[in-house]
């Protein structure tokens, strides 16, 4: 990729786009994997050894990473070993309430990875940011785009009133953390 746009770029040209957060993804699979040790430890502890195995044989604990949002859903394989463009992962949307689902099946991209690939093809990182992170710096700036896009909803209020305002809820706001944008520039 950075081969690609580095053959199109002049010095100091600019490479921007989005990549999902590994750090990110990582500390939601995490705290899965913690929360299951938990649930093993109260289960053996309270539990006979015949309702135990019961339980394991129909818990999802074991084998692959499965995290459960409501907006979005992350499965990390069993077995998957850290390679130089990390763990083969996967992100399932639910799109509507009949079931449908938009999912998106890569390898995982750490920041230090990319910047490193970059670097070889005479790309210097500029920023790498955290959606979240972007809309919270930048969002008194594209206020306005948000309200016709529908993502602020303003009913008589200031401007002020309107870019103080946080317009994502919890379950948006945690969906959208797992992007980051990221920004290079081609060095002479």
């Amino acid at each position: 990729m950075f081969e690609g746009v580095s053959s199109l770029l002049m010095p100091h040209g600019f490479f921007f786009g989005t990549m999902t957060d590994a750090g990110q993804l990582w500390t939601f699979a995490q705290k899965e994997i913690e929360l299951r040790e938990i649930l093993r430890a109260r289960e053996m502890a309270v539990m006979s050894s015949e309702l135990a195995l019961l339980a394991s044989s129909s818990s999802p604990r074991g084998g692959s990473i499965y995290v459960q949002k409501k907006l979005f859903n992350l499965v990390f394989p069993e077995g998957e070993e850290f390679q130089r463009f990390g763990s083969r992962y996967r992100i399932d949307f639910p799109l509507d309430e009949d079931g449908s689902e938009e999912s998106i099946q890569t390898n995982l991209v750490h920041s230090s990875s990319l910047i490193q690939i970059a670097r070889q093809v005479q790309f210097a990182c500029l920023d790498i940011m955290n959606y979240v992170e972007f809309w919270e710096d930048f969002r008194k700036h594209f206020h306005r785009i948000a309200e016709r896009l529908g993502v602020l909803h303003t009913s008589e209020a200031t401007e002020v009133d309107v870019v103080l305002r946080k317009p994502f809820d919890k379950d948006e706001m945690e969906a959208m953390s797992l992007f980051s944008a990221f920004m290079f520039v081609k060095c002479d």
